[in-house]
């Protein structure tokens, strides 16, 4: 399993409204195509989920980035995970860090 940290981002919840993301991380579990990540950030009192269909956009430490469709499995007051199982729409890799 392969974990990159989130610096920033938003989850697009459709019509529920979008979520900005301010910490997290994201692991891809190899050698299946699936992902997922645990996002931090604040006012998620009113996510009830699950979520179907949401959108991830986040920043990685060290230049990458994510993008995909994903699922809300999980949340609390300042914390959501969120699962897929197919690859990422866009996967850039951080340089300037390794992977943990």
């Amino acid at each position: 399993m392969t974990t990159y940290r989130i610096v920033r981002g938003t989850l697009s919840l459709g019509t529920a409204g979008t979520w900005g993301v301010q910490a997290g991380g994201v692991m891809f579990d190899y050698p299946t195509s699936g992902w997922r990540a645990y996002l931090s950030g604040t006012e998620l009192s009113n996510m009830h989920p699950p979520y179907a269909e949401c959108r991830l956009a986040v920043e990685l430490e060290g230049g990458g980035r994510l993008r995909g469709v994903c699922s809300v499995v999980e949340t609390n007051i300042q914390q959501a995970q969120v699962e897929s199982a197919c690859e990422p729409d866009q996967f850039v890799e951080p340089v300037s860090t390794e992977a943990e």
